[in-house]
């Protein structure tokens, strides 16, 4: 990128940074009564290049203390010759990194847009969403810098499902684009000063970036380069580039029927892999319709639309194992619930930018709710089928050869591990485990319920009316314990 300051364009005209925009070159160094804005946390080193800094050794880069870097795609009828080779080595160097196109009022905006989709290709955790260069008007009036800014930048957002970036210097936008009609994308304001704030376009009352160099030298590059600060620091930069809440998940247990009224367990194995810890306000929530009341809502849930409090503190490549309990509506029929991490104060994962994730029909649960057994007649006991998400099952029969009532328990069958995807580090990671939680049931048979099922054996083969009335108590007892157990 281009910019110059006062004194050079009073001297004259003189080229610095990476662009060679025609005509209107921007004012980047005047400073009159402005908009300053101090940055409103920590900040982050980062650069931007184009063929005019060569090839640069970007792991050299990186060993510099530069954190994100940002590569020209084009100008105009121009591809940058180096693109392909800047944005492939910013990301193996371990860099954030992102893309930029030189502005041209003259070109089609969706044709530029288009462009800019192709050579970025899918966003992934680590990149920027691709800055607009907005520092030429190739004579057009305000109102048509306007309309095109603004069809390039949805067409942008639509493709690849983020925000981009305008970089402009506040003279050259206020005095030729004239308008707040882009002041909800983020700001990238070029201002060379020795100030410690910038000097923002009237548009923005925030930025998240600044190009406050143009001559900067830098390890790995020959020669000067533009060297810019992230406004939020490194934990700002991560969550920007859909890198700082974000989860994958390792595997999902849970009961694929449950009679109504009855409870059942889910085991949740969740790898952070983001550049923030998870803690006390990193809860699961109800998802695919945020903050719902679940149906499965059960008492030791955080609320019905928060089931569980992640429990100390879960680092980057860290495993936390969630596990609680469900509670079958009174209705029968099908169900399918969604959950997903909410950072309370923050937003949910799959907000905080679109590629984190994961997204809000990711964690899934497809139950059968069936009517509750009868309570009477052999073979009353119910049987559960554990889902998992990598797409095998297990199943456990509950009160296997119960007599009658005996039916009513269940259980969910396999430990945490049984659906685990190849490859879990959690065997070698010290596990967090959310608050509120039980441990798994066992899928083995009820104990309680065969022994039930032997007295009943026993009363038809001796025939005693006493000890049939003693079983019959005894039944009504464990029903009774059932249902405690269910609520």
């Amino acid at each position: 990128m281009r910019a110059q300051s006062w004194w050079v364009l009073a001297a004259g005209a003189m080229t610095v940074g990476c662009t060679t925009p025609a005509g209107d070159d921007e004012n980047v160094g005047q400073a009159e009564e402005a908009s300053v804005v101090c940055a409103t946390g920590g900040t982050v080193l980062g650069i931007d290049v184009s063929y005019y800094q060569s090839k640069p050794n970007w792991k050299a880069v990186a060993g510099a203390g530069m954190r994100f870097a940002i590569a020209r795609i084009n100008d105009g009828s121009f591809i940058d010759p180096v693109f392909d080779y800047d944005y492939q080595g910013i990301r193996d160097a371990g860099l954030v990194r992102g893309s930029y196109q030189f502005f041209r009022s003259s070109h089609d905006p969706i044709a530029m847009a288009d462009l800019v989709i192709k050579k970025v290709g899918k966003l992934e955790p680590g990149d920027l969403a691709p800055v607009l260069d907005v520092e030429a008007t190739d004579g057009a009036s305000a109102p048509q810098m306007v309309d095109k800014i603004q069809k390039w930048a949805a067409h942008v957002e639509q493709g690849l499902g983020r925000k981009p970036i305008i970089y402009s210097g506040r003279y050259f936008w206020d005095d030729n684009v004239k308008s707040s009609a882009l002041k909800d994308y983020p700001y990238w304001i070029p201002e060379y000063t020795s100030d410690t704030c910038p000097n923002l376009a009237a548009a923005w009352n925030h930025w998240v970036m600044w190009q406050f160099t143009s001559t900067n030298n830098v390890a790995g590059i020959a020669g000067h380069v533009d060297t810019n600060r992230f406004n939020g620091g490194e934990l700002g930069l991560q969550d920007m580039a859909a890198n700082g809440y974000r989860a994958s998940i390792g595997s999902l247990d849970y009961p694929r029927t449950l009679e109504a009224g009855k409870s059942g367990m889910v085991a949740l194995k969740l790898k952070n892999e983001g550049a923030r810890s998870w803690g006390g306000k990193t809860k699961l929530g109800t998802s695919d319709q945020r903050d719902r009341k679940s149906p499965f809502a059960a008492p030791t849930w955080d609320s019905p639309s928060r089931v569980v409090t992640v429990e100390g503190t879960v680092k980057h490549g860290q495993v936390a194992t969630i596990q609680f309990h469900l509670v079958a509506p009174a209705k029968t029929g099908d169900y399918l619930e969604h959950f997903n991490l909410v950072e309370e104060g923050a937003a949910w994962f799959s907000d905080i930018v679109p590629g984190g994730g994961p997204s809000d029909t990711a964690i899934a649960l497809s139950i059968k709710v069936v009517a509750a057994s009868g309570g009477s007649g052999a073979g009353g006991g119910s049987s559960t089928s554990t889902g998992t998400s990598t797409g095998t099952s297990a199943s456990a029969s509950t009160g296997a050869g119960a007599g009658a009532g005996a039916g009513g328990n269940d259980a969910s069958g396999g430990a945490i591990g049984s659906g685990e995807a190849p490859g879990d580090p959690s065997a070698a990671i010290g596990e967090q485990t959310a608050k509120g939680s039980c441990a798994l049931v066992p899928g083995d048979g009820d104990g309680a319920a065969g022994t039930a099922g032997a007295w009943l054996v026993g009363v038809a083969l001796l025939g005693f009316r006493a000890r049939a009335s003693r079983a019959r108590a005894g039944r009504g007892e464990a029903s009774r314990a059932d249902r405690r157990r269910a609520r």
